[in-house]
């Protein structure tokens, strides 16, 4: 960031901008070292900058309790950083304003921690309230609250969500759909939502049935309908599918016909 725009900032605000550019280096490092060196860097200039405290949690931390403290430091730097006034004023468009970004990435940290804890309903509370501060979920959160909300069984949730999100184009909702459909007894709404998942990403099936199977690592990026997106939706929505007796069996014979239309193997 250049002098003329710090000088336009106070001492404090241009304190964590210094720090912010530390945190975009430690981003691009080659290795965990180094991002935690550049972090406390950061954290000796400006005590709020949120990113480096989840650059320690991600880099440094020594199991689940202690990434949990540095994600709690990491949310209440961004919670400073941001102040009340703007905290207010932007709840509903939270990642349109740049400054929120930090914090909710915090967030999300401490979302994760808590289901890895085994505080799900605190869990899920918490990525509610981070729909609610920003609803078009930049990050993603509605598909990981939609596997937990299944998780613990509350599909009446999980229909919501599903409806609050009706217009997503992304595989995960009408995979979600017949999941859900199965598990509330509705096999014509969950045989509808086949043809729809199947069009919206046809590698899913594969790979929850163990004809393919994921990659040890699987991408960070993807577009829609692709392997990768496949790959991720199914790290994730696994366990589920084979929690919910027989889904995965009518699976493989709702899917049938369409194989055979596509010409894949049976």
């Amino acid at each position: 960031m250049t002098e003329p725009i710090l000088r336009g900032l106070s001492r404090a605000d241009a304190a964590l901008a210094r720090a912010q550019e530390l945190v975009y280096d430690a981003w691009e490092a080659d290795t965990d070292r180094e991002r935690v060196r550049l972090a406390k860097r950061a954290l000796a200039i400006s005590k709020r900058c949120a990113d480096a405290h989840v650059l320690l949690a991600e880099s440094s931390a020594k199991g689940i309790v202690d990434m949990r403290r540095h994600y709690d430091r990491s949310v209440a730097a961004g919670e400073a950083a941001i102040g009340r006034r703007q905290f207010k004023e932007a709840a509903g468009h939270f990642w349109g304003v740049f400054e929120t970004r930090p914090y909710m990435r915090a967030r999300a940290g401490v979302g994760e921690c808590l289901w890895e804890l085994g505080e799900r309903e605190a869990a899920i509370d918490h990525y509610r309230d981070m729909l609610r501060l920003n609803p078009n979920d930049n990050q993603g959160l509605r598909w990981i609250l939609a596997d937990w909300l299944l998780a613990v069984e509350d599909h009446d949730a999980v229909e919501k969500l599903l409806a609050d999100y009706e217009e997503d184009a992304f595989a995960d909702w009408p995979y979600t759909r017949i999941l859900v459909s199965l598990r509330l007894g509705d096999e014509a709404e969950a045989r509808d939502a086949v043809r729809k998942a199947w069009k919206a990403n046809p590698h899913v099936p594969d790979l929850l049935l163990g004809i393919t199977f994921l990659p040890a690592d699987p991408a960070d990026t993807y577009v829609l309908g692709s392997p990768e997106e496949a790959e991720l939706y199914v790290a994730r929505a696994a366990e589920n599918w084979r929690a919910t007796r027989g889904a995965l069996e009518w699976l493989d014979k709702a899917v049938l016909p369409l194989r055979r239309k596509a010409g894949k193997r049976c």
